[in-house]
């Protein structure tokens, strides 16, 4: 993919995107600032339109691209469900180099679009611009998993939390909660716990944080001696809730 950024790639579930006939769908950010769409080439077992190779668009397909001449993108995060009642929707936000961040949709929001068909791509467009970063680079975003909420940060250490349960209803979103100085260095993954409840947090000082959605600013629920030399990449929470894992520049992967 030409001109890829070569960090920000997201795989969209099959159930966002309705089981398109285009099989697997990588979202791949690009450095003139946009965002590409482009089949892997692959198709979606249990969906009957992709039976076989015919059924679904080669590897390397861009079947849309949007946001070019923005800023880098350097993080993007998915609305974990589908909100449109006309058929399959797609809305995510992208954190940029410039510390904006973007709210796209393909079914809702201010711009919202009746979809007759499963192919939502051409449909999808800008929303909104939350700019709580002001100029620090945003690496990291989260929905919660009933997407009432956003989650961001930034290289300055910064946690902010944005309600975007009236999305849909054309209203605009609201932060609601902000964490100054979470970490004492870039944040580089922000991950919510299935429970909703709370989120996980790493960063370049080494460290990987518990915080409670309710309570952001009574400080961590925990702060987990990782073990790690150097920045913790990222970090992903296990379905049940009760671990929770971390990769690091030294090549190790954490388990807590």
């Amino acid at each position: 993919i030409k001109d890829a950024t070569g960090t920000t790639m997201v795989l969209i579930p099959p159930q966002l995107t309705g089981f398109s006939r285009h099989g697997i769908i990588l979202m791949v950010g690009c450095l003139d600032g946009s965002i590409s769409f482009v089949c892997a080439g692959v198709g979606i077992p249990d969906s009957r339109k992709c039976n076989d190779a015919s059924k679904f668009s080669p590897a390397g397909t861009i079947l849309d691209t949007i946001g070019s001449g923005n800023s880098i993108p350097l993080s993007v995060a998915l609305c974990p469900y589908s909100n449109s009642h006309t058929g399959p929707s797609l809305t995510f936000a992208v954190g940029r180099k410039n510390g904006s961040i973007d709210i796209y949709s393909s079914g809702g929001g201010n711009d919202s679009h009746m979809m007759t068909h499963d192919d939502l791509y051409g449909s999808i467009r800008r929303c909104h611009r939350l700019t709580p970063h002001a100029g620090a680079p945003v690496r990291s975003l989260c929905y919660t998993p009933d997407g009432s909420l956003l989650i961001s940060g930034c290289d300055e250490g910064h946690i902010y939390i944005h309600d975007t349960s009236s999305f849909h209803a054309n209203e605009s979103i609201r932060m609601v909660a902000s964490i100054l100085n979470a970490h004492r260095g870039y944040i580089l993954s922000i991950k919510a716990l299935p429970d909703g409840k709370r989120f996980v947090s790493s960063s370049a000082d080494k460290t990987v944080k518990v915080w409670d959605v309710g309570m952001p600013n009574a400080g961590p629920v925990h702060t987990f001696d990782t073990g790690h030399e150097n920045m913790v990449w990222d970090v992903a929470c296990a379905a049940d809730g009760k671990r929770c894992a971390s990769c690091g520049d030294d090549g190790l992967i954490q388990i807590y």
